[in-house]
C-alpha cells in the first residue's frame, strides 16, 4: 500500500505516471496472454479501410502481381498484413503526395 505522502509525490511527477501506464499496459497484455510488443495483424478489409481508394479486390490484384505491401499467408485463403508495414506505406504515400509538409 502506498502512503498518502508518497502518492502526492508521485502525482507531482508526470514522468512517473507515464512509466506506470507502461507497466499497467504490460501487465494487462501479460494477463491477456499477449506480449505487450506483439505485432498487430490486419485483414485485407482492415487495410482497405485505412487507405483511401484502396479496395480488397485491388489488394488481391497487387498480391497476384507481387506488388504492394508485404503480407503473410498462413493458409491458402487467409491473408494478413503487419500494421507497422501498412502504417509505413501510408506515411510514405502521404509524404510523396504532399512532400515533407505532412
Amino acid at each position: 500500500m502506498v502512503s498518502a505522502t508518497e502518492l502526492e509525490a508521485r502525482m507531482a511527477n508526470p514522468a512517473l505516471f507515464a512509466a506506470a501506464d507502461d507497466l499497467v499496459e504490460a501487465e494487462m497484455a501479460k494477463r491477456a496472454g499477449t506480449p505487450a510488443n506483439a505485432p498487430t495483424w490486419l485483414t485485407p478489409e482492415q487495410v482497405a479501410e485505412r487507405i483511401p481508394h484502396l479496395t480488397v479486390k485491388r489488394l488481391a490484384e497487387l498480391r497476384q502481381r507481387r506488388q504492394g505491401p508485404s503480407y503473410y499467408r498462413p493458409t491458402l485463403r487467409a491473408v494478413f498484413y503487419l500494421e507497422t508495414d501498412i502504417d509505413a506505406l501510408t506515411i510514405d504515400a502521404v509524404e510523396s503526395e504532399w512532400g515533407d509538409a505532412a
